[in-house]
């Protein structure tokens, strides 16, 4: 007994000794063999802690490229709340013991199936084109953005104008860009305007607004711009904000203002009883015309005074977010001083 005892301390002693220096920066976890296993793994989500470990090496073999280098980690944390757990890196040396990575991998495949039933889907592939998809946006924003986005037929079809003339502004036909957003300001009874334009260049987006003046004396035809100001403009908090913002009010696809005319009728009633229709005109104002290119699919469409109109007919919820749309154009988007 006494011999088993010596010979089990010496086998420890050679362990260390042997172990020591290679293995130094091992976490001590893996020496004292906490057992992050299966039954860890259903202890934690029992206890509502969704997590699994060292997900970045994970990541590393299945995305085939080091993407911790690309996405920021305040991307990650948005992927896995979304998901609804938390990666937790153990470790990330490269020595670590086999019987450490292999209880990781036990633990993880608990988790993992827990991921899969609760959202109904092969969770680890979904992960894996989120994290792809976050990449690709890095690289290229604007691609990734508008992906998938398919854009309706032209609704308004916008004719040769002075505004577009000028060099500085340009028949967006003529666009080079792959995705391209324009705001164009006209108010009325006023020698000039202005147009916001956010440009897909290399990847990323830039904005400008190109203000702009003409002599009100010549006939439209006639008209040439003859001063201009640019402006190099950036987002006010960030180009995802703005985005999601024009997404969530249907911009890509929204009605022009002649689909939803029809419904703008509101009635009254007369003194002797008829019903009859209220009708209304507003002749100043302003008009907002948007232009988007995304490849080579072009929409315009425009509307004149939505506010303005709203008020008179409030059952109209178009004419109050199309106004929204006007106000994330003129509020949302600052002079960059950097450029």
């Amino acid at each position: 007994m006494n011999r088993l005892l010596l010979l089990i301390l010496f086998s420890n002693i050679l362990f260390f000794h042997g172990k020591a220096q290679d293995r130094s920066r091992i976490d001590s976890m893996y020496l004292v063999k906490i057992p992050f296993d299966s039954i860890k793994a259903k202890q934690d989500l029992k206890n509502d802690t969704v997590r699994l470990l060292n997900i970045f090496s994970l990541t590393w073999g299945s995305i085939g490229t080091r993407i911790d280098e690309t996405i920021e980690p305040y991307q990650l944390d948005s992927i896995e709340k979304s998901f609804g757990f938390k990666n937790e890196v153990i470790a990330l040396d490269s020595i670590i013991p086999q019987h450490a990575k292999m209880r990781e991998s036990e633990y993880n495949r608990v988790v993992i199936q827990y991921l899969d039933s609760i959202h109904g889907i092969d969770f680890w592939e979904e992960y894996k084109k989120q994290i792809l998809k976050t990449f690709i946006k890095n690289r290229d924003y604007c691609g990734a953005l508008f992906a998938d986005l398919e854009l309706s037929a032209d609704t308004t079809k916008k004719e040769t104008n002075f505004i577009d003339d000028h060099r500085r502004i340009g028949y967006l036909q003529n666009s080079k860009h792959p995705v391209e957003i324009r705001y164009y300001y006209t108010p009325s009874l006023v020698n000039g305007g202005s147009v916001t334009i956010i440009q897909c260049i290399e990847g990323k987006f830039e904005a400008k607004k190109v203000e702009y003046w003409f002599n009100p004396n010549k006939t439209y035809e006639k008209r040439k711009i003859n001063k201009t100001k640019v402006t190099p403009l950036t987002p006010k908090e960030s180009w995802d904000s703005i985005t999601d913002s024009l997404h969530s009010m249907n911009f890509f696809n929204f009605p022009s203002m002649e689909v939803i005319r029809p419904r703008m009728k509101k009635t009254m009633k007369l003194k002797d009883g008829r019903i009859v229709e209220k009708r209304s005109m507003i002749t100043d104002g302003a008009t907002y015309t948007y232009q988007i290119k995304i490849d080579n699919k072009i929409r315009t469409f425009s509307y004149h005074s939505p506010m303005s109109w709203y008020k008179v007919y409030d059952n109209v919820e178009e004419l109050k977010i199309a106004d929204d749309i006007r106000n994330l154009f003129e509020t949302h988007l600052k002079e960059d001083k950097s450029r």
